[in-house]
């Protein structure tokens, strides 16, 4: 039985943020500081994936520092964000630089995050969703109650409360627009 891992291709279609697709141009990258468009590029592909990763790498120095390095998390955050600035300003340098700029680019008008919920999902998973967010929601501020945490931890822990109520009211209007319909 031939493997499967070694039939799958590399799709040459980017997404993620500030990334467009047209039919004149596969993938289009948009520079917000800029305002500019500029044509990713078959050969180009490789690189603009590896600079994708970003955010995930900076998370990654910032828990390698936390946890093997035992610093404080606050300097650890920093110096996670730090990592992520010197690693977009070499995304700007080096990948965005060398790509080709395209002239009167019209940026396509991206829906808001509860219309795309609404048009793509069913009522049932709205529900499951917001019912999910609403009981994390409880959680943490239940920890935030019981556990007694100070510091660090618990602005986390508030971050994270604020974060599900966020997602409780994104999800439930999202799915009083979808039963209105």
């Amino acid at each position: 039985m031939a493997n499967k891992a070694n039939n799958q291709t590399v799709s040459d279609q980017l997404n993620g943020p500030f990334i467009y697709h047209t039919d004149k141009y596969k993938n289009v990258y948009w520079d917000v500081f800029t305002k500019k468009a500029y044509n990713i590029s078959a050969s180009d592909l490789r690189r603009f994936r590896l600079f994708q990763m970003g955010p995930v790498v900076a998370l990654m120095v910032g828990f390698v520092t936390y946890y093997y390095l035992h610093l404080d998390p606050l300097l650890a955050l920093l110096i996670g964000v730090v990592f992520y600035g010197v690693f977009m300003l070499i995304f700007r340098f080096s990948v965005v630089k060398n790509l080709a700029e395209i002239r009167k680019f019209e940026k396509p008008v991206s829906p808001s995050m509860i219309t795309s919920i609404v048009n793509t999902m069913e009522p049932i998973r709205i529900a499951i969703m917001a019912v999910l967010a609403l009981a994390m929601l409880v959680l943490c501020v239940i920890n935030i109650r019981t556990a007694g945490y100070s510091g660090t931890t618990l602005i986390l822990n508030y971050v994270l409360a604020v974060l599900a109520a966020g997602f409780t009211v994104m999800y439930a209007l999202a799915l009083i627009r979808k039963l209105k319909k």
